[in-house]
């Protein structure tokens, strides 16, 4: 399982809970793991190949499960990750990337050093908590505030475990804080990147809209449809199309979006696209939109600026700290005029337009992997 290390490099084992999506989770291990300065092997409790990313095939990488029958049972699964012994001998340190329940790995291995690379903790036992009540019965209620006060109880425990973490964001770093979970002076934000060469930069446009994120009813891809029908209400001249990408992540979601939208041939839905169809749609989007609801960082945005897409996103999470307003993408409210207006704006306005093409590739290339990965590999080296 383990490989050659040399005098700079550390062995290192990365814990990721699960990889079965195409999505910006399984892409930040993915480039870690294959550009690393040090040696990284990869464990987690359920991989399925045929349904994430193919790079992932040459990564040395250990399934602790053959089918993900366990993930969606909350507490089977809890009770899993904290019992969970991995095999650590021959390692220097464990890192721990994810978010949520992910840290309960730690109780049982705490033999080496552990590092976190934490997405985001998990937010409906703490901010989103009443948000997530609201829809539940008095019986239910009762019983989620008991298992929250387990929960917050065993996760404070858990970040003690760590000797040092980093996160996707300062968005994140500001949960993690008010949610009091570790020293702030002891978290450091280390944004994900992308791999700017990957990426091409068209001169011709198609007449497309382009979201590209998991079918999850917070990532509000029914925002984006009654956008781009209000758009096209108003701009009846204009034929344009709306292109809605992604991994399934909750297909009751999908399924309900695809009822809504069954009459109307002008909104395209692409499922698991391979790397080259993802690329081909970014590269000849007019525009792409991101409305996901206080995104922890948002790696798709910086993806459509790589490939010279100008960008309308929500004031929201992860893409307030990538975007400047009319400088290189546009803000604004979770609102469909507010949305509907951008749009125009940006079919009309082609100065405005190419500028934002302009800044936001150069934007991107400031998140080039290479940067990125020495950042974490230097993280991993300053406390192991």
């Amino acid at each position: 399982m383990k490989g050659i290390t040399t005098d700079r490099s550390k062995r290192v084992l990365i814990y990721y809970p699960w990889i079965y999506l195409r999505a910006g989770g399984e892409r930040v291990v993915l480039e870690l793991a294959s550009k690393s300065r040090h040696n990284i092997d990869v464990i987690t409790h359920y991989y399925n190949p045929e349904k994430t990313f193919s790079g992932y095939k040459k990564i040395n990488i250990t399934s602790l499960s053959k089918d993900n029958k366990g993930l969606k049972r909350g507490l089977k699964f809890f009770l899993k990750y904290i019992n969970t012994k991995l095999p650590l001998k021959g390692y220097d340190v464990l890192l721990v990337i994810g978010a949520g329940t992910t840290e309960f790995i730690t109780f049982k291995n705490k033999s080496i050093p552990i590092l976190y690379y934490c997405y985001t903790p998990l937010r409906i036992f703490h901010d989103l908590f009443d948000y997530f009540l609201q829809s539940k019965s008095l019986f239910k209620k009762i019983i989620f505030r008991i298992i929250r006060r387990l929960y917050l109880f065993f996760e404070k425990r858990a970040w003690k475990n760590f000797k040092a973490a980093a996160c996707i964001s300062q968005n994140v770093k500001n949960r993690i804080i008010n949610y009091n979970l570790y020293d702030p002076n002891r978290i450091i934000v280390i944004n994900p990147g992308l791999e700017i060469k990957n990426f091409k930069q068209k001169k011709t446009k198609k007449n497309y809209f382009l979201y590209v994120s998991r079918f999850k009813n917070y990532k509000r891809q029914d925002l984006a449809i009654r956008a781009f029908n209000n758009f096209c209400r108003h701009n009846p001249k204009t034929k344009f199309k709306l292109y809605l990408v992604g991994s399934v992540a909750d297909k009751d979601y999908l399924d309900k979006l695809k009822s809504f939208t069954r009459t109307n041939k002008n909104i395209i839905y692409v499922i698991d696209p391979s790397d080259k169809e993802l690329t081909k749609l970014y590269s000849e989007a007019y525009a792409f939109l991101f409305l996901a609801k206080d995104e922890d960082w948002g790696i798709a945005p910086l993806e459509a600026m790589a490939s010279a897409t100008p960008v309308i996103s929500v004031n929201e999470g992860g893409p307030k700290e990538q975007i400047k307003n009319y400088v290189n993408g546009l803000l604004v409210n979770a609102d469909v005029n507010k949305i509907t207006k951008a749009m125009q704006t940006l079919v009309k306005n082609k100065k405005l337009y190419r500028k934002l093409r302009t800044n936001g590739l150069k934007t991107a290339k400031l998140y080039d992997w290479k940067i990125k990965i020495k950042q974490i590999d230097d993280f991993i080296d300053e406390n192991c």
